[in-house]
């Protein structure tokens, strides 16, 4: 395992999308020490993404990885957080990161490449 932040985010979500389908798991660290990103739940009867809480500072668990996921959201990431689920809207994941070079670095991916023997 290593950090991916010294890569920044180039093919981040593409190297997401092939541990969750290797059942590698996906520790995704979010990091800004100024703003707050969004963490939203899914609404079963709406089918619409409902605002629940915010972090500015937190490691999750990414799970699932959701395209065309809404008419307000793009591409949505599926957590888990203390053992909650919510989804991180991956539009607003780059806002959220913005120019800091020490937030693009902290909020990253733990890439895993190949199982433990």
């Amino acid at each position: 395992a290593r950090w991916n932040g010294i890569h920044g985010h180039k093919n981040m979500l593409t190297k997401m999308e092939l541990m969750i389908k290797n059942d590698f798991p996906v520790i995704w660290s979010l990091y800004n020490p100024r703003r707050k990103i969004n963490l939203y739940s899914f609404d079963n009867n709406s089918g619409e993404f409902t605002y629940s809480t915010s972090t500015n500072n937190h490691y999750v668990n990414a799970i699932e990885i959701i395209y065309n996921a809404s008419s307000a959201h793009g591409t949505m990431i599926k957590i888990s957080s203390w053992g909650r689920i919510y989804y991180v809207d991956y539009d607003e994941y780059f806002n959220y990161v913005g120019n800091s070079l020490l937030s693009k670095y902290c909020s990253n991916i733990i890439l895993i490449t190949k199982k433990l023997q």
